[in-house]
């Protein structure tokens, strides 16, 4: 039983990871996104968004999300 709930448990762990994506933000259009507010809004929990450099002009982002922002 012990390893049931122990193959189940690590199942699902591998599931939630294997789910997130990477999110590319480029102020000069080299990402898939040149706004922080569109990476935030495409991404789901679990998700990495890599800032390029460049100057962004937006207002704070309140996330609620669980996402990692890496800048450069």
């Amino acid at each position: 039983m012990k390893t049931l709930i122990g193959f189940t448990i690590a199942l699902l762990c591998l599931t939630l990871t294997a789910s997130a994506t990477i999110r590319y933000v480029s102020a000069y259009g080299g990402g898939q996104y040149t706004t922080l507010s569109a990476a935030y809004t495409a991404a789901v929990s679990g998700d990495t968004i890599l800032i390029g450099p460049g100057t962004y002009s937006e207002s704070s982002i309140a996330s609620t999300k669980r996402l990692a922002w890496v800048g450069a």
